[in-house]
């Protein structure tokens, strides 16, 4: 299909006319005014336009036989009053003159048309001011040079453009109806084209038409967000380039088939429907199609959205169900098999204190009682799992308890192990049963002394911490809010993802048989959720695990826990980040949010690809992962970045805590550091600040 014939660019035309023409308002203020125009008069457009045309062109001053003003008014009279053009005769004007150009006035013949520009309701909305410089021949006239020849010409062209003039008159009547409906049209068009930009800009989908040939003839901007092209680089392409290439010989039979038998159709195919972004990364989509007929071509419209967030959702729930589902099945078990050990304990007490039984009886007695009070202890840890254990909670502070507990742990964790403590006076008191909390923190401690059979440095810090909505989309089982936190972080092996998504399982364990029952950090995670709390886990491998223990602040009277003071309007930039990340969903997070703060955003997955993008393009900021694939860390990009390109500023971003990693690298120090997980205000903050430093 031929592409449509461009609008004429009317503005264009109007100002490039080679006539002189001027459009006053109503209140006769000057509202346009063409180039020949302002060449004629000497002035320029933006010191003219919006004011009263009098007061631009007033009478000079020195002639006191002037009429050209007056004569002019008197026409707008008419024509406002009568609401049709007037010609006038040929008039005598002075032109003021620039003071670059000597000032004074400049003596000027004109013969000028006033023709009127009536609204919808028949009023005058506007008067075009069309004027014929007849100058020269007035010169002419005034030498004495051929007078009666020169007059007669005078005359008759004074009568020809008088009688062109009434032509014109009598054409823009005519078209004045045309003028309006052309204008109302446009007015209309700009109102729809705002209303589709908004529209587009609003919603969460990426819109993209193609034709019978599926090539793409439209792309609206959410493209460049959602697959990392610029909208105009797609048009005429296939659709095809979105989508990896092993769906892409099914697409083609898809689309055969649907142009044959067009239907507006929900494509929601789960796993199977996947998009491919300009970088190579796949991604979950979930597509709307409607078909639509312009002349006789058909189009189809297709609303794309990005649903990798929500699988992660969806992910996340699943897992609390499923947690949810064995604490249910567990914790019915361990009570009765309770009940069945509190039978088999008490007989066997009974028996041991019988008289009558010998001493080889009472010696097997007491072995199987020996194992049915671990049986006990099991079933204690398996209703801890499944929420089910009496607790005894009551209001404690935290800091008080962490250092009782570190005593503890220095005499049980081993002299190879160094205990830190990084202790904030101001942690909210919470309620909680104390025992059970003491208890946890040893069994993560023992764990830690565990992935770090060479010794090492156990970190253990409180502080309060802020869970807002985007981190509660996250993880379905919270609720935002403000939380007291106990953060404890080891220097060990670390684990690896797949690990870190079973450890709260029960009878789950990485050690080895006949060394850990798989049931202490399923306890935790029971202890945390019947005590209103969150536990969240981040690790590495090779580098170590930290653990964060959320619990809600204790309200009582006298008790105050500080609301958030209301957000600084987020403070955004043009500048150019490059987000080094190995996890592509943080980094397509990270992405999104940079560029809905305004900067340019570059991205690469460790610290050799970042070197790369670095050598070939201009990068304002360094935004870092520090623990990163490939041998490279944060740290060690960063000291290259700074010898190789000085005027870069370099941000770092962990998911562990800062005490750690300062400990761990001293590369790092003087660089500013955002903790995973980080908010969107977080992330503006601490950029501008480092750019405005």
């Amino acid at each position: 299909m031929d592409d449509p014939v461009p609008a004429p660019d009317y503005r264009a035309l109007f100002e490039g006319a080679p006539n002189l023409y001027l459009v006053l308002s109503a209140d006769l203020k000057i509202v346009a005014v063409n180039d020949a125009y302002c060449r004629a008069t000497m002035v320029r457009r933006e010191a003219i336009l919006g004011r009263p045309l009098f007061e631009v062109f007033p009478d000079n001053p020195d002639d006191g036989s002037a009429t050209g003003t007056r004569n002019l008014r008197a026409s707008l009279d008419r024509v406002l009053a009568l609401r049709r053009p007037d010609a006038m005769e040929v008039q005598k004007y002075d032109i003021p003159r620039p003071d670059t150009e000597g000032g004074g006035f400049e003596e000027r013949y004109w013969s000028p048309l006033n023709t009127p520009v009536l609204d919808g309701a028949g009023e005058v909305a506007w008067i075009i001011h069309r004027v014929e410089d007849v100058t020269e021949l007035a010169r002419l006239r005034s030498r004495g040079s051929d007078f009666d020849i020169l007059h007669l010409q005078q005359a008759n062209t004074i009568t020809h453009l008088r009688d062109a003039n009434r032509v014109l008159a009598r054409r823009d009547a005519e078209n004045a109806e045309l003028q309006r409906s052309l204008l109302r049209r446009s007015q209309e068009l700009q109102r729809s084209e705002l209303r589709l930009g908004g529209f587009l800009a609003a919603i969460p989908d990426a819109v993209i038409i193609v034709d019978q040939r599926a090539c793409i003839r439209f792309a609206s901007d959410r493209v460049r967000t959602m697959f990392g092209h610029a909208p105009a680089d797609l048009i005429g392409q296939p659709i095809t380039v979105l989508l990896p290439e092993r769906f892409r010989g099914r697409h083609e039979a898809f689309v055969q088939a649907y142009m044959g038998a067009p239907a507006a159709r929900d494509m929601r195919t789960g796993g199977d429907l996947h998009a491919l972004r300009a970088d190579g990364e796949e991604f979950p989509v979930e597509i709307r199609l409607n078909p639509d007929r312009i002349g006789d071509e058909l189009f189809v419209i297709a609303a794309i959205r990005d649903i990798t967030d929500r699988r992660i959702v969806e992910m996340q729930l699943r897992q609390a169900q499923k947690m949810e589902a064995v604490g249910n099945l567990t914790g019915g078990l361990a009570h009765d098999f309770n009940n069945l050990l509190g039978v088999i304990i008490g007989n066997l007490d009974l028996l041991s204190e019988r008289e009558s039984v010998d001493r080889e009886a009472v010696e097997l007695a007491q072995e199987a009682l020996e194992a049915a009070m671990r049986g006990a202890d099991l079933t204690q840890r398996l209703l801890a799992f499944a929420r089910r254990q009496p607790l005894q909670p009551r209001r404690i502070d935290l800091p008080e308890l962490v250092t009782r507990i570190a005593r503890l742990l220095s005499r049980t964790l081993g002299e190879n192990i160094e205990i830190k403590l990084d202790l904030d006076a101001g942690t909210w008191p919470v309620v909680v049963d104390p025992a059970q909390l003491e208890a946890s923190l040893v069994n993560i401690a023992n764990n830690a002394r565990d992935a770090m059979p060479r010794g090492g440095t156990l970190l253990i810090a409180t502080s309060n911490r802020r869970l807002d909505a985007d981190y509660a989309l996250q993880h379905p089982d919270v609720r935002p809010g403000q939380y007291a936190m106990i953060e404890m972080s080891d220097t060990g092996t670390g684990m690896a993802p797949d690990i870190v998504e079973q450890i709260f399982e029960p009878f789950f364990t990485t050690k080895d048989q006949g060394k850990g029952t798989g049931l202490g950090l399923s306890m935790v995670f029971g202890f945390m959720k019947q005590s209103g709390g969150h536990i969240h886990v981040y690790s590495e491998v090779g580098v170590g695990t930290t653990f964060r223990l959320f619990l809600p602040p204790a309200l009582v009277a006298g008790d105050t826990v500080p609301v958030d003071a209301p957000s600084p309007p987020e403070r955004g930039g043009t500048e150019r980040v490059l987000i080094v990340e190995d996890n592509p969903g943080l980094s397509r997070v990270a992405a999104r949010q940079l560029a809905e703060l305004g900067y340019g955003v570059l991205t690469a997955a460790d610290g050799a690809a970042a070197m790369e993008v670095l050598a070939r393009e201009p990068v304002d900021i360094l935004f870092t992962d520090i623990v990163m694939p490939g041998g490279m860390s944060g740290y060690d990009l960063a000291q290259m970045v700074r010898a190789q390109w000085p005027g870069v500023r370099i941000v770092l971003t962990s998911g562990f805590p800062d005490g750690k990693l300062s400990a761990a690298d001293s590369a790092g120090h003087g660089l500013p550091l955002l903790t995973k997980p980080y908010r969107k205000a977080d992330l503006a903050r601490i950029l501008r600040e480092v750019m405005d430093e």
